[in-house]
This record gives structure tokens, C-alpha cells and sequence, in this order.
């Protein structure tokens, strides 16, 4: 997913659950343990990204909507990272 998207739908009210669900999705598939490099970060394969990505976000309140900068930063590169994954929901 384009950094565009991937912001708009992080900014547009989602809940962390959302993005938790996104993500566990991405883990059942196995795409995140392949040794391609990250879109977020060109530092990290996409396994190290989903390990950064999915505990800043499992331990919060699963019903706690995304408001605040860091909050959205975190989900719109989750999103970004992962958007394949996005279910809409």
C-alpha cells in the first residue's frame, strides 16, 4: 500500500484492534518471515518490521480508538508495511 493510503486509513478513526487483526492475518500467511527487505524502513526484512510493528501495538487496548501522532505514525506504517492484509473492516 501507497505512504498516501496507508495515512489516510490511519488518520480516519481506527481502532488498534483493526491494526492487531491486520497484522495477526499477516503472521497466519508467513509472508512477514521471508528475508525481503521492509518498505518502511530499507534497514529492516519485513520479519523485523512485523516484530516492531505488532508489540507497540498488542499490548494496548484492543478497543481504544487511534488518535494521537505516535499512535497513527505507528498503524500508518503498520499499514503501509502490510496494507495486503487490510480487511476494511
Amino acid at each position: 500500500m501507497n505512504k498516501m493510503d496507508a495515512k489516510k486509513i490511519a488518520k480516519s478513526g481506527i481502532l488498534i484492534s483493526q491494526v492487531v487483526s491486520m497484522l495477526e492475518r499477516a503472521r497466519q500467511d508467513g509472508q512477514n518471515v521471508s528475508d525481503r527487505r521492509s518498505r518502511v524502513n530499507k534497514g529492516l526484512t519485513k520479519e523485523q518490521a512485523f516484530r516492531i510493528l505488532f508489540n507497540a501495538h498488542v499490548d494496548k487496548d484492543p478497543d481504544r480508538v487511534i488518535k494521537s501522532t505516535s499512535d497513527v505514525l505507528g498503524a500508518q506504517n503498520a499499514i503501509r508495511e502490510f496494507g495486503d492484509f487490510w480487511g476494511g473492516e
